[in-house]
């Protein structure tokens, strides 16, 4: 502590609090946070508790969220997980698919592959009886979902590095049925041979904007992960929504359009001013400005955020104690 903090320790229980209170609004923060530390406020839709709800008694059906960036479908989705982790029988596995998979070459068999990896590396994990007695089918599947190397006949030096070719995968590049097929037959048969039941969450697919690969995707893989007892929820974009893809919405168990919070309700304000109830400190950020701020946020969890933690950062600047309408 420097001289200066010394004779005006008020100035450092200061920055500690509002450092504490712009951690607790980092837009950047893993939305699980949320859930671990108790700041996490269900949605006034029930999306989360809708969907889990329904797996639990209908654990292969197919579910679609969409919405925009920044509406809080990532934090559904995550508690969707917790939800489920709860069952004794259910096990959910989270993937952000942009993280795996490159979203401009999305075609048939992606999502069947990324569901194999993940199912398959629960059991290597938490069934080493399971593992051990498909570990031979299990090498043709991850060769048919990520690619696989063979010889290349036509080059004759054994001792030539280039004599290997690369045949790409599912994931890397979708390819013909017949790799598709050999996917979901072994992972039926493992499957069966399994008591428990597996629901892929599968998010980030509303980062890209090329809907009707999407569409042509999510038909053909969530109808064919269904058929062997797989569940799924998908985050989609919301050009999703509309006319032009009711029959393709249609197809889901449920479909629920994440969107802004109707602040003009006393429901939906309320649902923002608890939001950042539970994420700021009363000292900070009091009752009556945070119905100004989720006002002025339109109903958008992430301008909710962003806002909040602009004005805690304007306050701190300059020099008050707390956030106030008049700044």
């Amino acid at each position: 502590m420097t001289s200066a903090e010394l004779e005006h320790p008020q100035s450092v229980d200061r920055r500690a609090l509002f450092r504490a209170y712009m951690r607790r609004l980092d837009p950047k923060a893993d939305p699980s946070i949320a859930l671990r530390d108790g700041s996490y406020v269900p949605s006034p839709y029930a999306t989360s508790s809708h969907i889990a709800t329904r797996l639990e008694i209908d654990p292969a059906s197919s579910h679609l969220i969409i919405g925009a960036v920044g509406s809080g479908k990532t934090t559904e989705l995550l508690a969707i997980k917790e939800r489920l982790a709860a069952s004794t029988d259910i096990v959910p596995l989270f993937m952000d698919v942009p993280s795996v998979q490159n979203l401009t070459k999305l075609g048939e068999g992606v999502l069947v592959s990324l569901a194999w990896t993940q199912i398959w590396k629960h059991i290597t994990e938490n069934r080493s009886d399971l593992g051990k007695k498909h570990k031979k089918e299990a090498g043709f599947a991850d060769a048919a979902a990520a690619g696989f190397y063979v010889q290349d006949l036509s080059e004759i030096e054994e001792d030539d590095d280039d004599r290997y070719i690369h045949v790409p995968g599912l994931i890397t590049k979708p390819r013909k049925n017949h790799r598709l097929e050999n996917v979901m037959n072994i992972l039926a048969t493992v499957l069966r041979d399994s008591s428990l039941r597996y629901i892929i969450l599968f998010d980030g697919l509303d980062r890209t904007r090329r809907t009707d690969a999407i569409v042509a995707t999510l038909l053909n893989d969530l109808s064919q992960l269904s058929d062997i007892g797989i569940g799924s929820v998908v985050v989609g974009p919301p050009e999703l929504r509309g006319e032009v893809y009711h029959q393709f919405t249609e197809r889901f168990a449920t479909f629920h359009f994440h969107g802004a919070t109707d602040f003009t309700t006393a429901a939906g304000l309320g649902f923002l001013e608890s939001v950042l109830q539970k994420r700021t400190d009363e000292a900070i950020l009091r009752g009556e400005d945070r119905r100004n701020i989720s006002q002025w946020s339109g109903g958008i969890m992430r301008d909710l955020i962003a806002l909040a933690r602009n004005a805690g950062e304007i306050a701190y600047s300059l020099g008050a104690d707390h956030i106030q309408k008049s700044m």
